[in-house]
């Protein structure tokens, strides 16, 4: 941070995201704000008492989103093991964002295939066509499709540090693709059939 480093944390379990705050709180101790954005990333859980702690050290929550859904990763090899107090707050990015988080949208690729229009639906949904089981992760915590919209554009945009993309306004770097569809209207299941033209 002293050095002008911007630093992308992978974070997964409560502690760790709660560490990883507190590395960037002694860093903005000793160092004040620089205009560095450093982040964590994943964010599968995070305790209540933290999500008001991202907004006020700036640090921005980049969630994969594309995972808030119930298959055999969250329903057999994490449920049994966190309890039912942790499920029942998985991937919270409508509680982060109401305690004043900035959320960017990221894909974890190569980890997880690159499908973009998969993940703004996703945050929107928190369901899945790859599950058994077709109900929503956790619905108090699905994003509006707008703002899953802003997340995977303007806010991922801010992250990179790129000023003239992510928006479409008089100004701003033409970087646009034209889709198959309305993404911003009819059902979200259909954001995912998305295909750029």
């Amino acid at each position: 941070d002293s050095e002008g480093w911007q630093v992308h944390t992978h974070a997964i379990g409560d502690r760790a995201v709660r560490v990883a705050l507190n590395g960037y709180e002694a860093a903005l101790r000793a160092n004040g704000r620089s205009g560095n954005r450093h982040t964590i990333t994943h964010l599968e859980l995070v305790h209540p008492d933290d999500y008001a702690r991202f907004g006020r050290l700036d640090v921005l929550a980049s969630m994969q989103l594309q995972w808030a859904v119930r298959t055999v990763f969250t329903l057999d090899a994490l449920r049994p093991y966190i309890g039912e107090a942790r499920f029942d707050r998985l991937y919270p990015a409508r509680s982060l964002s109401a305690a004043g988080a900035r959320l960017a949208g990221g894909s974890d690729w190569p980890v997880d295939p690159l499908s973009p229009f998969n993940q703004i639906a996703t945050a929107v949904d928190r369901t899945t066509t790859n599950s058994a089981d077709p109900t929503p992760l956790d619905p108090e915590e699905s994003l509006s499709r707008g703002h899953s919209l802003r997340m995977h554009t303007r806010a991922s945009a801010f992250q990179m540090h790129s000023p003239n993309t992510g928006t479409i306004a008089k100004g701003m770097g033409a970087d646009l693709i034209i889709l198959d569809r309305d993404i911003t209207r009819g059902p979200v299941s259909e954001i995912r059939e998305a295909a750029v033209n």
